[in-house]
Order: C-alpha cells, then sequence, then structure tokens
C-alpha cells in the first residue's frame, strides 16, 4: 500500500458516499507497518455537516494516534454555514491546491460564492488573502493591485477568528513581500505556528521565510518537519527541495521532486527542476524543463539564462527583452 512507500506509521483511508442531500463517511485507521486496521469510525449527516465531519475525523483520527488532549481541545468549533457556503469553500480550497494562477482565479470565484452565503466565513476570507497573495506573488496580479485585497481578506478573517492559523499566514506574506517588513512577517508565521503548532503549511512557509534571511539549517529542519507532518502535501514536498536546492543539497532536491512527480505528474514543479538542471551546467536540460512553466516571467528568466550560457546571444538578448517589458506591465 501506500504507507509502504512514504515516512508514516498510519494511513487513513475511507468513502464519502452521497444521496441526493444525505451524507454517510466512513474511515478507518490502518497501520502503515503491519497493514492492519487499527479503528473505524462512521458519520451521517447532511451535505451542510461537510466541514463539521471533517473537522470531528480529524479530532477522531488525533484521539486515535495519542495526539495531546489539550491540543485537540484547543481547536474550537467552527461556527456551522449553509450548505451552499460549506461546498462553494471547499471547492476554492480544491482550486487553490493546484497552485497555479488558474487555480487561483478559480478559487476566489468559489470562495465569493461562499461569502455571498456566509460573509462571516473566515476560511472563505483567508482562502481570498492567500490566492490574492500568490498571484501578487507571481504576476497574475499585480503587486499594487493583490497583495492590499490579500491584507484586506486577511484582516477580514481574523475580525472573524483571530486564531485563524491561515489568516496569519495570508497576512505573514503581504507584510514579507510588500511591506518588506521582516520582523512583522515573522510574528504573523509564528503566530500561524502558535494557533495550529501541526500544520504543515505553516511550517513550510516560515521556512520559506527563514531561507529569504539566510538561515538555511533552519530553513531546511523547518520545511522538513512540515513533510514529516503531512507526507502528502506536495506542496511541503516542493518547499524541502526548494531549500534543499538552496542549501546545495541537490540530491535530496531531486528525491523531493521525483516523489511530487509519482504522486502528481501535473504539479508545478518545472521553474525549480530548471533551476536545478542550471546549476548541474546542463542548459538544454533546463530550457527543456521550463518551457513548460505556466508563468511567462519564469520561463523568460530562465530562458535567458540558459541562452546565454549556450552562447546564443540573440535568443538570450530576446528572451532579456521580453521580460524587461513583461515586468513593465506588471
Amino acid at each position: 500500500g501506500v504507507a509502504a512507500t512514504l515516512p508514516v506509521s498510519h494511513v487513513l483511508q475511507g468513502s464519502v458516499q452521497r444521496i441526493d442531500d444525505s451524507l454517510k463517511v466512513d474511515a478507518e485507521l490502518i497501520d502503515g507497518f503491519s497493514g492492519e486496521q487499527t479503528g473505524s469510525e462512521a458519520w451521517d449527516g447532511r451535505t451542510g455537516d461537510l466541514v463539521r465531519i471533517a473537522s470531528e475525523l480529524a479530532q477522531t483520527t488525533a484521539a486515535a494516534l495519542g495526539a495531546p488532549l489539550a491540543d485537540i481541545a484547543r481547536k474550537k468549533r467552527r461556527p456551522g454555514f449553509s450548505k451552499e457556503a460549506n461546498i462553494a469553500y471547499l471547492k476554492g480550497r480544491h482550486a487553490l491546491n493546484r497552485a497555479t494562477a488558474a487555480g487561483c482565479f478559480e478559487a476566489i470565484e468559489h470562495f465569493e460564492v461562499a461569502l455571498a452565503a456566509a460573509p462571516t466565513m473566515a476560511r472563505a476570507h483567508a482562502g481570498v488573502a492567500t490566492a490574492d497573495g500568490w498571484l501578487a506573488s507571481y504576476g497574475g496580479l499585480s503587486p499594487n493591485h493583490g497583495y492590499p485585497r490579500a491584507r484586506d481578506a486577511a484582516e477580514k478573517a481574523l475580525a472573524h477568528e483571530p486564531d485563524l492559523a491561515e489568516a496569519h499566514l495570508a497576512l505573514a506574506q503581504v507584510r514579507l513581500r510588500y511591506d518588506w517588513d521582516f520582523p512583522a512577517a515573522e510574528e504573523s508565521f509564528r503566530r500561524a505556528m502558535q494557533f495550529e503548532p501541526s500544520s504543515a503549511d505553516a511550517h513550510n512557509s516560515y521556512g520559506h521565510f527563514l531561507q529569504m534571511v539566510g538561515k538555511h539549517d533552519e530553513a531546511i529542519a523547518m520545511r522538513r518537519e512540515a513533510v514529516r507532518l503531512d507526507p502528502l502535501s506536495r506542496s511541503a514536498h516542493r518547499g524541502l527541495a526548494d531549500s534543499a536546492f538552496s542549501s546545495g543539497a541537490l540530491d535530496e532536491a531531486v528525491r523531493e521532486l521525483e516523489t511530487i512527480a509519482e504522486y502528481t505528474p501535473d504539479y508545478p514543479i518545472h521553474h525549480l527542476k530548471a533551476r536545478i538542471e542550471l546549476l548541474r551546467g546542463r542548459p538544454r536540460e533546463a530550457l527543456d524543463a521550463i518551457r513548460h512553466d505556466s508563468m511567462n516571467w519564469r520561463r523568460l528568466y530562465i530562458s535567458a539564462i540558459a541562452y546565454h550560457r549556450l552562447g546564443d546571444s540573440e535568443s538570450h538578448r530576446q528572451a532579456l527583452t521580453e521580460l524587461i517589458l513583461s515586468l513593465i506591465h506588471i
């Protein structure tokens, strides 16, 4: 099974059955070494209960694995929302997890549907903040447009749920990438980890911050912890690959990318693959890797470097010119 190929002691598997507006969720916990079932639970409810059932499933699993009861108890029950709001929110998270510009724009549309039905849904506000921040960071929106929108959405989320980790993470990105206020950004990262100490996203994001400020040993340790917390998180594996690359551990970086490619062949890792090929002195392979990247500015800057190393001056100048023009219009 999958547990044999991952550094996990248990695997949670189950099924969801939907008949009209009714839901039946079955889950069982499997020992990753023996393959034996160590526990099972079943829930019945309506489609509007999806988030509640997911929360109860997480708490039941944590208890079965021996997580401290204090950590479970501190997770307060989220307010209930309509079926329409919950389903729209879950669709938004699914789109956001694709980690592409198209996915972020789609996610925002779903989150806005959720907020139209439930204006106080903090998680939907945080989702908008995360998507806008991602788009502002990677060229889908101009920084002067995307980051203020992200800040506003994060602050709305925190007004409704001050301990919502994902809202603190979204605010941290604005403080880091737009305000250039590193102490304030680190405070937000630490708050996210304080409110959700088992969050792989919080560890991964804080690891990126540590990498940016040159603390590479701490960054790679933080991102290894993110992978330990969620071995199936593609973003955690990509984050660890990035930190490993930055610290010169190319073999580890390649292993992490191979793990992602094995489980999600279409996940966007082309940029990092191209950077690794450049560092290895293989510019042609870098060009092959980066041509599949969905972000124009990344394709152009990697291509400019690769063409320069190949001695192709005309293609090098063309890529640089296109890059400069694209950045002017961001």
